[in-house]
């Protein structure tokens, strides 16, 4: 992360796993960051220029995102809610998966769980429409336009 205010000394920053996709501002302390190599991470930047402690590295995600699988496509579909604590992502295989920007965990939805495409899907985004209280996810599949609304019903709706 670099404050061009500062001199280039102080310029800090923090590897990620691969090479960068996406990344979004989670709150005013956390970025997370998806890549190429089935990297998705969440990370602190206050620990960013942080030397490594005991042993420990600083910089380490502060949660990563097992289930996450988007091995070479850098536009594949992408997007966050932090209102509902969601992360939207296109995988190679042709599907979206859902998941918990709490836990790292894959979320089940068997509605968006059933959407296959032959290729990843490109475009998708969460967004709240008039008269809705919360975010749908709007998935473009070909030429189709699909919207899921959204909702963990139960703890046990995490995979």
């Amino acid at each position: 992360m670099t404050d061009l205010r500062a001199p280039v000394s102080e310029w800090t920053h923090s590897p990620h796993a691969s090479s960068i996709t996406h990344l979004r501002s989670i709150n005013p302390h956390q970025v997370l960051v998806a890549g190429l190599q089935n990297q998705m991470s969440l990370y602190d930047t206050r620990f960013f220029g942080a030397a490594p402690d005991g042993g420990g590295n600083a910089r380490a995600p502060l949660l990563s995102f097992p289930g996450y699988r988007n091995a070479a496509h850098v536009h594949a579909g992408w997007d966050v809610s932090t209102e509902l604590g969601l992360v939207a992502a296109a995988h190679d295989d042709g599907t979206v998966r859902l998941f918990s920007l709490t836990t790292g965990r894959t979320l089940r939805s068997p509605a968006v769980d059933g959407l296959w495409t032959d290729a990843p899907v490109k475009a998708l985004a969460f967004s709240t429409m008039g008269g809705e209280r919360l975010p749908s996810l709007w998935v473009g599949e070909g030429q189709a336009l699909r919207k899921f609304s959204l909702g963990a019903r139960h703890f046990e709706d995490e995979a």
